[in-house]
């Protein structure tokens, strides 16, 4: 699918062994229908950084569903594994998107709730497909919330609060929103694009489900690289700024796509507050970072030591694949964060030269963590066994 990662670039060393625990608990949430809006609900701390907006969406049985926001989808999907809840199969239709081939089951669309509300107006089908390339980045993911849904709400995305607002545009004040951009193409494109050239391929896609900065059409990408700057000192090229709306955006990371528009993607977008009035058809982007966001290393390093809190209660109840309650490390654990949501842990056992590694996550901050994946490597990464994961 559509989706770019940052690698890892920074370990972080907890060590296994001390026997105290930080547990989580989910927080209970009735589904209350009849709300017009719904309330504000968090957004992931690593939305915008190295992973997309996770919504934690609720079926009418409660169930938690973490699906992507994503303004790039027209319709909403769901994991294949749901199908079991979501009555008769209509058809089946095949997909393909961004290199990606398969066959999608379509289904009445059920009833799903966010922030205590009914989502508006869902007369229409559902999709299913597989998840599981989504889930093997260490995130949960479930499906993607499409412009189905969204395209019957104005949405405020505040990165720097970590909120997701859903606003009544008839009452609320528009004056700190930023600049209006129209939007057309159905409601998810804007007459411009991330090179300034507004007399060629000007309609850009925003995509709120792209984790990455942006791409741009074959002719205007080669535009853009032709602006490119050698750095004899750094013996590197320097990329050239983007435009939009009269404002430069520094340290831009924008792809070629043979696709007949542009896009802009969730990373430049998170360098703003986001409205997205749907309704009214117009997106306000305020300003809010030069650059790109960083993670912040003290949410990390927080993550990390619950993350291994975690795994050194399985250890202590005998439950971490390949460990005894008697084993010991040789030296402190690495954690290399894939998220503040989801990471790996590299650590080793004394009396035993190769390596194991573990792979956690959690649908969102108030969940509590699971095991994904349980592995021994040798010392040059070559897998020697898989174990089973409870």
């Amino acid at each position: 699918m559509k989706t770019i990662l940052r690698p890892c670039s920074f370990p972080i060393f907890f060590c296994l062994l001390p026997l105290g625990s930080c547990t989580t608990t989910p927080g209970s949430s009735a589904v209350t229908p009849g709300h017009k809006l719904p309330a504000d609900v968090p957004m992931n701390t690593d939305a915008g950084r190295t992973h997309p907006i996770y919504v934690m969406v609720q079926l009418q049985d409660g169930e938690e569903l973490p699906l992507v926001l994503d303004t790039g989808t027209q319709a909403t999907f769901l994991d294949h594994s749901l199908e079991s809840k979501l009555g008769k199969r209509l058809r089946s239709e095949p997909l393909s998107g961004w290199g990606v081939s398969q066959e999608a089951g379509v289904y009445v669309a059920p009833k799903l709730y966010l922030g205590g509300a009914l989502l508006e107006d869902r007369d229409t089908n559902i999709y299913t497909i597989d998840f599981r390339s989504w889930s093997a980045l260490g995130r949960p993911a479930m499906g993607f919330l499409g412009m189905d849904v969204l395209k019957h709400y104005c949405i405020q995305l505040d990165f720097a609060a970590h909120r997701i607002r859903f606003l009544d545009d008839e009452r609320v004040s528009k004056k700190d929103w930023g600049k209006p951009f129209p939007l057309t193409g159905g409601g998810s494109f804007i007459s411009k694009n991330l090179v300034g050239r507004e007399a060629s391929g000007s309609l850009s896609l925003i995509d709120t489900g792209y984790n990455g900065d942006g791409w741009l059409t074959p002719s205007l990408f080669q535009q853009w690289t032709n602006e490119a700057t050698l750095l004899p000192a750094a013996g590197r090229v320097r990329s050239p700024n983007g435009w939009l709306g009269g404002e430069s955006y520094p340290e831009l990371n924008l792809q070629r796509a043979e696709e007949p528009f542009n896009g802009i993607g969730l990373y430049l977008l998170s360098r703003h507050l986001v409205t997205l009035d749907f309704p009214r058809q117009t997106m306000y982007l305020k300003r809010t970072s030069i650059g790109p966001l960083r993670l912040d290393l003290k949410e990390v390093k927080a993550e990390a030591r619950s993350a291994a809190a975690f795994l050194r209660s399985l250890r202590k109840k005998g439950q971490l694949p390949g460990w005894s309650k008697d084993d010991r490390e040789s030296a402190k654990g690495a954690f290399c964060p894939t998220s503040t949501l989801s990471g790996g842990f590299a650590v080793r056992k004394e009396g035993d030269s190769s390596v194991y590694h573990f792979q956690v996550a959690r649908a969102s901050e108030n969940s509590p963590w699971k095991l994904q994946r349980a592995c021994r490597t040798d010392e040059n990464g070559r897998t020697l066994k898989e174990y089973p994961v409870p």
